[in-house]
């Protein structure tokens, strides 16, 4: 829960830089900084959406009957994205594992 402050503060700042929600001084401020607002607001919201969803998962692989649990992407799933990126771009179709 660490992450929660991060994830609403950048929806907020990401729904003024859009007036959603109206300033009082909106006409005070210049026409670059909306755009920098709203990048900024996009940064504190993918930091806390980080914090708060992490990516844990269960791999289960019933060839050789192995269970890992961890967070993130293991090497094969790295692999297997990579093989099947490198796939798509030479045309040749399905990764082979």
């Amino acid at each position: 829960m660490f992450g929660l402050p991060f994830l609403l503060t950048g929806i907020f700042i990401v729904c003024i830089s859009v007036r959603i929600i109206p300033l009082t001084n909106a006409a005070d401020v210049p026409g670059w900084a909306w755009p920098v607002i709203f990048v900024f607001g996009l940064v504190f919201a993918s930091g806390g959406n980080a914090l708060v969803v992490p990516s844990k998962g269960i791999t289960v692989r019933c060839r050789t009957g192995l269970v890992t649990c961890g967070a993130g992407l293991s090497d094969d799933e790295i692999r297997y994205v990579y093989s099947s990126i490198t796939c798509v771009l030479r045309g040749t179709g399905r990764a082979n594992w």
